[in-house]
């Protein structure tokens, strides 16, 4: 961060994937042939190197004992049968262990120590060049209210950064819409950026994507940008122009 703030001088430099991530990346380099649904993707996150180990006794916790505790919940949870899960319920179970699982609750407190650390160092070195700091939200802690599962919320986050990037990579505007207006609850809207895609997977139409545009506007957020840009075709790059200039 120094380094590219002194040879560069940017208009502002943003830290990506900051965070600890979901034990399912959703990328081409996944070999995971079970379904642990959310609790177990969570305990399957979980890090027990030496530092994060540190960081467990200092929150009280034998280290040991708790990842014996961890495999002994996904290996009871991987022996059912898998059946259809329903993801609202999958939520609810795991923020339910966070109250069943005092340790849980801890590791969580834990993990949130390291990232935010690390991160008032990295901030620290900005802000001794001058630089603006940007932060994203969880990069698949969808919506941000996971963000906690990633290791940091976003009043934390905010703590340290110019402006957060919330990662609202949804298929409609009405979930962009819900998770933009609940990061405004607790983090100033003119100090959020609203990061969204445009792709066939995420935007079915042209009225859509402007409408993510001027629910930014109305409510305040300091921008919104649009991710994987470059791979869009020539008449979705067209509805990004649109939209853009519809709201300015």
């Amino acid at each position: 961060m120094r380094d590219l703030a002194r040879q560069f001088r940017p208009a502002g430099l943003v830290l990506d994937s900051f965070s600890h991530l979901d034990a399912v990346h959703r990328e081409h380099h996944e070999l995971m042939f079970v379904s642990p649904g959310a609790a177990g993707r969570h305990l399957l996150s979980l890090c027990f190197c030496p530092s994060c180990r540190e960081d467990l006794a200092r929150e009280g916790i034998d280290p040991d004992g708790f990842r014996g505790e961890v495999r002994a919940f996904l290996q009871a949870s991987l022996a059912r049968p898998a059946l259809p899960r329903a993801a609202e319920w999958e939520r609810d179970e795991l923020a339910a262990l966070l109250l069943e699982w005092p340790d849980l609750l801890a590791a969580t407190r834990a993990r949130a120590a390291g990232v935010e650390r690390l991160l008032a160092v990295v901030a620290a070195a900005a802000r001794a060049e001058r630089v603006p700091l940007h932060l994203h939200s969880g990069l698949l802690a969808r919506p941000s209210a996971r963000e906690w599962t990633e290791g940091l919320g976003l009043r934390a986050r905010a703590r340290f950064a110019d402006q957060l990037f919330i990662q609202a990579h949804f298929g409609s505007a009405r979930e962009v819409l819900q998770d933009l207006g609940w990061a405004a609850t607790l983090v100033p809207a003119g100090r959020l950026m609203v990061a969204t895609m445009a792709g066939e997977d995420h935007a079915p139409n042209e009225a859509d994507l402007r409408q993510r545009a001027e629910a930014a506007r109305e409510l305040g957020a300091a921008g919104i940008c649009y991710y994987n840009y470059g791979l869009l075709s020539p008449a979705r790059l067209d509805w990004i122009r649109r939209a853009n200039a519809a709201v300015t």
